[in-house]
């Protein structure tokens, strides 16, 4: 759960960017909630097993007649990928699926969106899928994926799945570009999954 702080930091980052048009609401049913246009969920795999849960929800008291549904999810379950292959980039995503398929029950939620919004009782979505693909030395994805990895680093260490000398969080962005460059690698990351309805 998000502390009080966090959460309205969040919510004013969000308003800031906005302009104020997006409300938030923490995922526990609300008793009663404000109707809404277009509730948007995220990151389904977090919810510990709870996908359809977090769905009925934003079907029942969060949406007026009329309203989006709306989820965004990324596809663990597909992976990153480098060609040619470089090394650092495999094996940091390597680390990746590892920390991510432990540490969420529903981490293929985004190969499940039809299944998930079917068994919450919303119609067969809408769905478009994007992937971040990158190269060359000014790639914002080393950094992104980096950072994303030092964020796992505890869990991972937890695990036993890596040690801090194999893993140098601290050189790893520029190891990641160096690689890529001097492999000429195209690198994409896990593909982001949009899925709607209106109601």
């Amino acid at each position: 759960m998000l502390s009080p702080t966090v959460w309205s930091l969040c919510c004013a980052a969000h308003d800031q960017v906005s302009g104020g048009i997006l409300h938030y609401h923490i995922s526990e049913p609300l008793p009663n909630p404000p109707e809404q246009d277009q509730p948007l969920g995220h990151l389904l795999r977090r919810l510990r097993g709870r996908p359809r849960r977090a769905q009925r929800g934003a079907k029942g008291p969060f949406v007026r007649a009329g309203g989006v549904v709306a989820f965004h999810e990324i596809s663990l379950h597909r992976g990153y990928h480098s060609l040619p292959s470089n090394p650092a980039w495999e094996k940091m995503a390597e680390w990746l699926n590892i920390g991510f398929r432990s540490g969420a029950s529903s981490w293929d939620a985004a190969g499940r969106l039809v299944e998930h919004f079917l068994e919450a009782g919303l119609p067969c979505p809408h769905l478009f899928a994007e992937m971040p693909v990158g190269g060359g030395e000014s790639s914002p994805l080393y950094g992104w994926l980096a950072e994303t990895v030092r964020t796992l680093l505890p869990h991972l260490l937890e695990l036993g799945a890596v040690t801090e000398e194999e893993v140098s969080i601290d050189t790893l962005e520029e190891r990641l570009r160096s690689e890529a460059v001097k492999a000429r690698s195209q690198v994409d990351v896990a593909t982001q999954v949009c899925a709607w309805v209106r109601l």
